[in-house]
Parts: C-alpha cells; sequence; structure tokens
C-alpha cells in the first residue's frame, strides 16, 4: 500500500520545478509527505503544518489532504494536520505595499507556531505569497 499511497500523493503535494529550492530541501519535504501519508500504519506519520493565507487555499489543502489519506490508507484516515493562518487582511496590506519581506515574516511567524505544535513539516498552498520564499527558506523552523 505504500507505494501506491506515495505514488498518488506525489502528484498533488510534490514539485520538483520549485525556484529556489535545493535538492535536499526538496527531499526533506518529499519524506515528510511520505511520511504523513504512508507511515500511518507503522506509527511513524508525520504531522503536516498547513501555512494559510486564504481560506479558500487553506481549506482545500485541508480537504486535499484527508481526501488523499483516505485513498491510500482506508475510510476516515488522514495525517495528522494544523492549520495556521493569519487574517488575510494582514497578508494583503503587506502585498499591496510590495513588502514581500514583511509576508515572508508571517509565513515564518505561522511555522514556528506549526513547529510548536508538533508540525514535522510546512506546506503553503497558495502561489501569491510564494513570491515571499527567498525570506523564508533559509529561516524556516521545518522543510
Amino acid at each position: 500500500m505504500a507505494s501506491s499511497c506515495w505514488s498518488a500523493l506525489s502528484r498533488h503535494f510534490v514539485k520538483d520545478g520549485a525556484r529556489g529550492k535545493s535538492e535536499s530541501s526538496r527531499g526533506r519535504r518529499r519524506e515528510g509527505i511520505r511520511r504523513a501519508f504512508c507511515g500511518i500504519e507503522s506509527g511513524d506519520a508525520a504531522h503536516i503544518g498547513i501555512v494559510g493565507r486564504s481560506a479558500e487555499g487553506a481549506a482545500l489543502c485541508y480537504r486535499t489532504i484527508c481526501l488523499e489519506g483516505a485513498k491510500g490508507l482506508g475510510p476516515h484516515a488522514h495525517p495528522e494536520v494544523t492549520l495556521h493562518t493569519f487574517s488575510l487582511a494582514t497578508y494583503v496590506q503587506r502585498i499591496e505595499r510590495d513588502d514581500w519581506q514583511g509576508v515572508g515574516e508571517l509565513m515564518i511567524a505561522s511555522g514556528q507556531k506549526l513547529a510548536q505544535a508538533g508540525a514535522d513539516f510546512l506546506i503553503c498552498p497558495d502561489n501569491t505569497i510564494h513570491q515571499a520564499l527567498r525570506y523564508v527558506e533559509l529561516r524556516s523552523p521545518r522543510p
């Protein structure tokens, strides 16, 4: 089951072409995703942290994790997930000022809260704030 589980999930969550990602960073993220979805049966499941910006994107990410978990692991099964978002207005204010470093600081603060909650790795389901990744990658508390 683990290989079919990984095959289904990697389509949704592993993007090898991500700009600025080192091979080791992609590898850590890929391993975290594999553990989150395929390690439940062995007791080695990773805890996923979602760094959200919009309610729609964060909710869709959470829903996808749950649906894909059930496909690979059985009815009602999915990895442990914790979600954090600041108010969308807080992000929009910084984006409208073209303050990508400020956006990155919000992402790092969310990541720290998720790490404190036990997340093993972080997912950010938002194309807009990915523009701030250069300010986040080296300081992120989790891959």
